[in-house]
């Protein structure tokens, strides 16, 4: 109750612009918890079970309980492990007609995709960003970049 005074106060107190501060750092921080539990959730209440903690489905199965198949790139990311992780969507007959599922990755891993060509000396690169400021392109789908997204070593 004190911290709503305060924030009341604030706005009242300040220049206009204030109040859309407030909100964007609100909603930057309520979308970062978002992230971390959706990606690396306890499954204690009231946070799920991370996605990453799901077990992946075998080859050519998929149930919706699970998570992707796994695919070890085994060395740097190319166009080539990028098609080869398609493909591995594509046989589990997942199909994206909805454009619910994309890319998810961690932020280093955004910036090194977006400097590696999908094929030398063609101006296309691995993860295309665009316009929009969240979300880029991976193979065509959507991507995304967060910090909450890094595996544990």
């Amino acid at each position: 109750m004190v911290a709503a005074r305060i924030a009341g106060q604030l706005v009242l107190q300040s220049q206009p612009d204030i109040e859309q501060f407030l909100i964007d750092e609100l909603s930057a921080a309520i979308a970062t918890e978002l992230d971390r539990v959706v990606l690396n959730g306890s499954g204690v209440s009231p946070q799920p079970m991370e996605i990453l903690a799901l077990t992946p489905n075998a080859t050519g199965q998929y149930n919706y309980a699970q998570r992707s198949p796994d695919v070890t790139f085994g060395g740097p990311a190319s166009w080539l492990s990028i098609l080869k992780f398609e493909d591995t969507i594509e046989n589990a007959q997942v199909h994206n007609l909805d454009e619910t599922y994309g890319w998810v990755g961690a932020n280093d891993v955004k910036v090194k995709w977006m400097g590696v060509p999908q094929l030398t000396g063609y101006p296309r690169y691995l993860w295309e960003q665009g316009d929009d400021p969240f979300f880029g392109r991976v193979a065509g789908r959507r991507a995304v970049a967060t910090d909450n997204c890094q595996v544990e070593k």
